[in-house]
């Protein structure tokens, strides 16, 4: 109906109107709720889509950097090479 004119509506200009204009502006007004309602859900919907996207991206690739690690090969432990050979027989003589 008149939109425009809705903002502007104050309350003597209420009062005057007839009974059908003013349920005509509270069904046009429960209409524009419910738009916003619904784009309000879209939304939310669209952000916590982009949110999980980037969780998942992260755990992604820290799954691919822990493959890259467990292919890398890890030094023995004991320490030096050949060193429990020289104590073993150095015990023995």
């Amino acid at each position: 109906m008149e939109n425009d004119l809705l903002g502007k509506l104050d309350i003597e200009i209420l009062k005057q109107l007839a009974t059908e204009q003013l349920v005509e502006i509270i069904i046009e007004e429960g209409e524009i709720i419910e738009k916003l309602k619904v784009s309000r859900d879209l939304v939310r919907i669209r952000l916590w889509k982009a949110l999980l996207g980037s969780i998942l991206k992260k755990t992604e690739n820290k799954q691919q950097e822990n493959q890259e690690e467990n292919q890398i090969p890890k030094r023995k432990l004991g320490g030096q090479a050949g060193i429990g050979e020289k104590r073993e027989r150095s015990l023995v003589e």
